[in-house]
Formats: structure tokens, sequence, C-alpha cells
């Protein structure tokens, strides 16, 4: 049953998500062509700071309304009003902190990013309900109709701006420009919904709510967060923004793979098994069905972008970033288990079992970022990547473990055999064709 539910809202979800991830696929080639490694590194590096404040400003809420059964209209003003409260302090932080960033970077030109970045916090959090509205009615298409056009027009906007303004704040421009149109848009959205759109309110005190999810999904997100961005922080530092550039060129390539195998897929978990959090077997199923096709389909990606490396940075990037495609092949290789993991959180939110995703995010994190500091250590990006491939194994024992044993009350075993040998196949081949 739950199968046959989840499916279909995949369906939906893909399709428009598909759309948003070409049009960000696009944005990115043209914006890495345009502005180069130096100044794509330079904008990558401020962006780990603006990403964090904007991350820290939705405070983990829009899980947490997916999953409140009864959505009043004091809830959603409520909530809306604090994003909003919180979004404005978090950006003016980020504007007041621009020095002292910009000197952790050694960068001298990242002040004036950073003040261009400073108002897409809040508009970032403002957005948070309007979107979460949106998903728990399974609005995926008008969602990423949202997400799509804000993209293009932003992307245009940088463009059109870079001919008259510094290249660093042009591309500046682009991510906040993306803010401010994905709220408006958003935020109009909401009109066709039942629940109607989210207005500034009183009822803050209503936040008490959802504060027990949102704390817990806060946790999860900041200790995620923390581990994805902890590699950009320190190769910025250590190894330099071109470094960065380079680095943050190859993961963010490597990540298109996963994201079309499961960003789409999982926005619609938590909305469609949330009904089924009392049957541990239901979910179990269900996980298993979706972590094999993800891991075949992953395997299969793998090995495809592996062998076509270099022509896929040729065509994306260009001839100038040929030094990526050793660090990007050894990304490429993690697609499988990367996909099968990256749908796990929606199956903790589901069952409503968010202190467990803290517990195990955090975990994680700590695998994570001893892998990031040894491979910094050695100081070399082929090393850090070798480093981040096999914690990827390792986060995911450590959450399907979790996930089996305290949700799905069954035995792991299994799983994991047929998983790992699944997503490890690429890697085989690469090595056998090797020896």
């Amino acid at each position: 049953m739950a199968i046959s539910e989840l499916y279909p809202a995949i369906g939906q979800s893909m399709i428009g998500q598909y759309a948003v991830y070409f049009a960000n696929a696009a944005s990115t080639i043209m914006l890495a062509r345009i502005f180069g490694p130096e100044v794509y590194g330079l904008v990558t590096a401020a962006m780990v700071a603006g990403t964090l404040f904007q991350f820290l400003s939705a405070a983990g809420l829009t899980p947490a309304l997916i999953n409140v059964d009864d959505f009043s209209r004091d809830l959603r003003d409520g909530v809306f009003s604090f994003t909003l409260i919180l979004g404005s302090l978090f950006g003016a932080a980020l504007y007041l902190l621009k020095n002292e960033i910009s000197a952790f970077f050694n960068s001298p030109a990242m002040p004036d990013v950073l003040v261009i970045l400073a108002p897409s916090v809040t508009f970032f959090a403002a957005s948070v309900t309007p979107k979460a509205l949106l998903l728990r009615e399974r609005k995926f298409l008008l969602l990423a109709a949202c997400g799509f056009t804000a993209i293009v027009v932003s992307t245009i906007l940088a463009i059109s701006v870079s001919l008259i303004i510094e290249p660093e704040a042009a591309m500046a421009i682009k991510f906040t420009a993306y803010s401010v149109i994905n709220f408006t848009l958003v935020w109009l959205a909401c009109g066709r919904l039942n629940t109607g759109r989210p207005l500034v309110g009183r009822q803050l005190g209503c936040v008490r709510a959802v504060a027990r999810f949102s704390i817990y999904q806060l946790g999860y997100g900041f200790t995620n967060f923390t581990s994805k961005n902890f590699d950009s922080l320190l190769v910025g530092k250590y190894l330099g923004t071109d470094s960065l550039g380079m680095y943050n060129a190859a993961f963010r390539l490597a990540q298109y793979p996963v994201m079309l195998l499961t960003q789409a897929i999982n926005p619609a978990i938590q909305p469609v098994l949330k009904h089924h959090s009392n049957s541990p077997q239901t979910l179990a199923a269900t996980n298993n069905n979706l972590s094999l096709n993800l891991s075949i389909l992953g395997s299969l990606a793998s090995i495809v972008c592996f062998f076509a490396t270099e022509r896929i940075v040729l065509i994306t990037l260009g001839i100038v970033w040929s030094e990526v495609v050793p660090v990007l092949q050894i990304f490429f290789l993690a697609i499988p288990v990367q996909a099968v993991l990256s749908s796990s959180a929606g199956f903790f939110k589901a069952a409503r079992r968010p202190d467990l995703m803290f517990r195990v995010g955090l975990i994680n994190a700590t695998i994570n970022i001893l892998a990031i500091c040894y491979g910094v250590y050695l100081g070399d990006m082929i090393f850090l990547a070798w480093c981040m491939f096999f914690s990827f194994y390792f986060n995911f024992a450590v959450t399907y473990v979790a996930l089996y044993r305290k949700v799905f009350f069954a035995n792991v075993g299994s799983f994991l055999c047929c998983i790992l040998i699944t997503t490890l196949t690429p890697a085989a081949i690469v090595l056998i064709g090797a020896w």
C-alpha cells in the first residue's frame, strides 16, 4: 500500500525536480565558464557562511510542519512570523560578521560579497512556511516551477550585471536574487492551497507545537551541514580559494547524479509515509524496495560517469578545469552509496524519530570531520576525496544499523550485504580494469 502511494508521488516530484536540476546545472556551468575558478572559489567560500546562516534561520521547521496533523491558521502565521524575525536577525549577523569571516578565509574581497549575500538569509527563512505548506499538500510540480523560474531569472540577472559591476558582486547577486524570487513565487503559490498564504501575525507561541521535532531536525541538519561544508572551510583556508574552486566544482558535479536519483524522491517520502509511522514492517518493505532500486541505478550512473569524466569536464566546465578529473572520478565512484544513504532521512522523519536521526547524524558528522581533517592534513585533494569516499560507507553502516534496529525492528544483515555488493560494483570494475 505504501509503495503504491509513494511511487506516484515520486513520479510527480521527479518531473519537477529534474527541471530544477537541469536549470541549476546549466546555471553552474555558465557561471563557472564566465567567472573562472578564482571568482567561483571566492563566492563559494562566502556561500559556505551564507548557507550556514540560511540553515540556522530555517530552524528545522519544514519537516516539523509537514508532520503536523492539525494545521491551524494560528500555527501557519506564527511560524511564518517567527522565521521572518529569525531570518532578519541572522541576515544582520552575516552582515556584521563580514570582516571576521573574510579574515578567516584571508580574502580581502569577501566582505563586499557577504554584504550582497546577507538579504538572502532573510528571504530564505521567510520561504520555509510556504514551502512546507506546498509539500504538505504534495504540490511538488508547483514548488519545482517556482524554483526553476527563480534559478533562470537570477542567473540571467547575474550574467547581465557582470558587464557593469565586479564579477564577484555579479555572481553573489545570483544567490540573493534567487532567494528573493523564490520566496515571492512560493508565497504567491500558497494562494492555491486550502491553508492559504501565510501572513505576519502575533501567534509566535504556536511555534512550541513543533518545537521538539524542529529542534532535533535543526540539530541533525546542523551536523549534516557541518560535515558537508567542513571540507570547503578547510580547503579554502589551508589549500587556498583556487583549490577550493576546483574541489567544489568536482564535488558539485558529482552530486548532480546523486541529486537526480534521490533529491526528487526525498520530498515525497515523508508526506506519504508519515501515515504509516506505526507500521515498521511497511516502512521496512518500502525502504528495501527503494534502496535496492537506488543502488542499481546509482551503480549504473557511477560506471558511466567514471569512464566519461574527462568528456564531462570538458563539456561542462572547459579545458581550464581539467585538474578536477581525478578528484571527480573518485566522487563518481561514491554515487551508489550516497544515493541509498540520501533517502534514509525521510524514513526517520516518517517514523517520527527525529531524535534518533539526530544521534545518527552526530556520529556520521564526527566520522566525516575526522576524514576531512586527515585528507586536508595530507595536503592533496585526491587523498581528501578518497577519505570522503570511505567515510560515506561508514555513514551508510551506522545509519542503517540504527534504522533497522530502532525503527524497523528487523535484522539488518541481509540488507547490508545486498546493498554493499551492489554499491561497490563500480569500484570493483575500476580496480579490475586497472589491474
